[in-house]
């Protein structure tokens, strides 16, 4: 019972594998740290507005959308006119949040890279099978066709009959003089 347990597991398992659904989980966590970041630091800093007005330089009175908004471009290392840090602390906050952003980058870019050698290496694996396989077929056709009893025995017969087919050659070249 354990035993049938088991195979269901492994099986199970690597039909998991290669789905590709542990890659677009990975990527699906990525994207929701991503919209947690921008989030959390829309809060953070709208949170650090109303307790000091002068932390951020403003064009009016900014919404809260407007502090997500500014999250969002700062994740995308892109500013906005809207809104900028003013004091030493939202300045601080910003660039923790643009350093996150590098971490989610090399985050993402180590998952991209990971798909990419695990489909080479799934590849290169086949491509092996397929070449053992064709050469496994190859020496059957040998030992078939030539009636040997192994490999072995073909190559020691191909350089006996190389050692002949070199003398042959020599007899003809010492007539051609």
């Amino acid at each position: 019972m354990s035993s049938r347990l088991c195979l269901l597991t492994s099986r199970k398992l690597r039909e998991y594998l290669s789905s590709g659904a542990s890659t677009v989980a990975s990527v699906f966590a990525v994207v929701l740290l991503f919209v947690f970041t921008v989030v959390t630091f829309g809060c953070i800093n709208y949170g650090l507005y109303k307790i000091d007005h002068h932390a951020f330089i403003s064009t009016g009175s900014p919404t809260p959308f407007t502090f997500f908004y500014y999250s969002f471009k700062t994740m995308i290392f892109n500013s906005t006119n809207e809104l900028s840090p003013a004091s030493a602390i939202a300045k601080a906050i910003y660039m923790i949040q643009a350093f996150l952003v590098v971490v989610l980058t090399a985050i993402f870019t180590s998952i991209l890279i990971f798909v990419r050698k695990e489909r080479e290496t799934e590849e290169l694996n086949l491509a092996a099978t397929g070449l053992t396989a064709e050469g496994l077929a190859v020496e059957k056709a040998i030992l078939d066709g030539y009636g040997v009893v192994s490999v072995e025995a073909a190559l020691l017969e191909l350089q006996k009959l190389k050692g002949n087919f070199v003398r042959f050659i020599y007899l003809i070249s010492s007539d051609v003089k």
